[in-house]
């Protein structure tokens, strides 16, 4: 037989790689697909653990009545139910409907429903209940001169503060108070007005232990137990179909290595197609070259903008938390508030005893901690979904000084606000500039550590209206930066902190913010002192 002529063997070639392209082709549409749709039950099933995140949340906003309506409610759990029906109904969730995760599904959309059911519930007796709180204190204000004042008032401080924080000896108290009440004999109108008390105060007492049994039963873990048993589940079977897949893979390229070894043996005898090949080899390593290089650039850039995201989570985290701690430091302030008020409404007010100064030093304390917790909670909420808003730049420097007033006090800074006029506003996101302010504070504090212990620390921060512009900037008794750092003080992941203590990312975060802003950020080389200014363009600039 004789052997195949060059023609032939060209067309052979040409079949074989032919054939293991469209293979390699078939492979990548099916793992293109079985990604795209792991994605996406990936984004649904994390799309109901926030759903359910945020009805847990407005429910215990609800409880404190820092929601108005029942609006949020109404909405995540609206979510939860669409993400129920899409994974249960819609094609591209078929993965999550497998027979071993079928029952699971179905178990939590039935665990949905329940909660559902008792949102409503819930709904129906924090209304009653909420009724009945706001009518308190009206109700209270007509015992006065009638004689009944203390008693009233003394009902309303053990009715509040049991809804605050029921416990059966207060619920025993309230009751023996009511009880008490009623014995007392009155005219028919303080009469009329008992009765109101009483039933009013048994309703809150009633409706308190009904809407924390509710509350515990809606803020239950079963919910996310069956989500994550969901989950569990598919992810098994994702996982067994990625090991087939894994060995179809292998198969293929055991295959492709040996027609490859047949190739060569071929190409072998094809002494016109080598000199060919060999300028091919040169020209694809010039181009691997060059994608070698783009490549280390985009992995470069994917390596800072990882860590630019992981820097905004340890944030929204660091805002959350502070939040949390926030809302459950006001609980027990309102009831210091109140008690003491209660206190000082029981006195003479002739009375000028220790006891009355007593008593106005805590509220003064109260107040001055009330103040450190607004500026927390306004510097933790979510600035990403407000919009820019007028806003006095004295209210964000007092802010933001109340968070760390304590620290300069502690490290002996002394701090300056000069401003040309205390009415000045910024037409700004105020959390996202206080954010800015805050981080150059933490800034000039960490460098004035390292002056020596009898030079003068202080911090000057100023707000000027230069007509067009608006300019406010932070100035502290360091001696400045080197020519070196200045250059690089901007770029991110620099920091001339220890390893561990610095990200780098302060300043780059803050001059995205101030460009967001439409102003500009930089480092005055010209003073004598190391300064930091920020220029804002004025709302009423032509």
């Amino acid at each position: 037989m004789k052997p195949p002529t060059s023609g032939r063997r060209i067309n052979l070639v040409a079949s074989v790689m032919g054939g293991i392209t469209c293979l390699g082709f078939l492979a990548g549409m099916v793992s293109n697909r079985d990604i795209s749709h792991h994605s996406r039950v990936i984004e649904a099933l994390e799309e109901a653990k926030i759903a359910n995140h945020d009805l847990n949340e407005n429910t215990l906003r609800l409880r404190t009545f820092m929601l108005n309506s029942y609006d949020p409610l109404v909405r995540d759990v609206a979510r939860l139910r669409l993400g129920c029906k899409k994974m249960s109904g819609t094609a591209e969730f078929a993965d999550l409907r497998t027979p071993r995760s079928a029952q699971r599904l179905a178990e939590y959309c039935s665990a949905v429903n329940l909660k559902a059911d008792r949102i409503e519930a819930y709904k129906t007796q924090h209304a009653i209940l909420s009724n009945s709180l706001r009518y308190m204190p009206i109700l209270n204000a007509q015992f006065e001169a009638t004689g009944y004042e203390r008693d009233a008032d003394s009902v309303l401080s053990d009715v509040m503060l049991f809804n605050l924080q029921p416990a059966p000896e207060l619920q025993a108290k309230v009751e023996r108070q009511l009880k008490q009440l009623d014995k007392r004999k009155a005219r028919a109108p303080i009469r009329d007005l008992m009765q109101a008390l009483q039933y009013h105060s048994r309703a809150i007492v009633r409706q308190s232990a009904t809407r924390r049994d509710l509350e515990e039963q809606i803020l239950a873990p079963d919910l996310s137990r069956r989500l994550e048993e969901v989950e569990q589940a598919y992810m098994e079977g994702y996982q067994r179909q990625q090991r087939r897949a894994l060995v179809y893979h292998y198969a293929l390229v055991i295959l492709c290595l040996g027609l490859g070894g047949w190739l060569v043996h071929v190409f072998k005898r094809l002494e016109q197609a080598r000199q060919h090949l060999a300028d091919m080899n040169a020209s694809l390593e010039n181009k691997v070259e060059l994608r070698t290089v783009e490549l280390s650039e985009t992995m470069k850039k994917l390596a800072e903008n990882q860590q630019l995201l992981m820097q905004s989570t340890k944030m929204t985290a660091l805002g959350e938390m502070a939040g949390g701690i926030a809302h459950e430091i006001n609980t027990p302030l309102a009831a210091i508030l109140l008690n003491v008020g209660a206190v000082l409404d029981s006195l003479d007010p002739a009375d000028t005893g220790p006891n009355r100064r007593r008593l106005d030093n805590i509220l003064k304390i109260v107040e001055r901690v009330s103040k450190i917790i607004l500026g927390l909670k306004r510097f933790s909420r979510n600035s990403s979904l407000e919009e820019k808003t007028d806003t006095p730049l004295s209210l964000i420097i007092d802010d933001t000084l109340t968070l760390c007033t304590e620290k300069m006090r502690a490290k002996g800074v002394g701090v300056e606000v000069k401003m040309d006029d205390q009415a000045m506003t910024l037409s700004c996101v105020p959390e996202q500039i206080s954010q800015v302010l805050l981080n150059f504070l933490n800034n000039s504090m960490d460098a004035l550590d390292e002056l020596p212990p009898d030079t003068g620390r202080w911090i000057r921060i100023a707000a000027l209206d230069l007509g067009g512009q608006l300019e406010l900037s932070v100035t502290d008794a360091g001696p400045g930066l080197p020519a070196a750092v200045r250059q690089k003080i901007m770029q991110p992941f620099f920091t001339t902190k220890a390893v561990g203590v610095g990200t780098g990312l302060g300043l780059s975060i803050s001059k995205g913010i101030v460009e967001q802003h439409g102003g500009r950020l930089y480092y005055d080389d010209a003073c004598p002192n190391t300064r930091f200014v920020m220029q804002f363009p004025h709302k009423n600039a032509a």
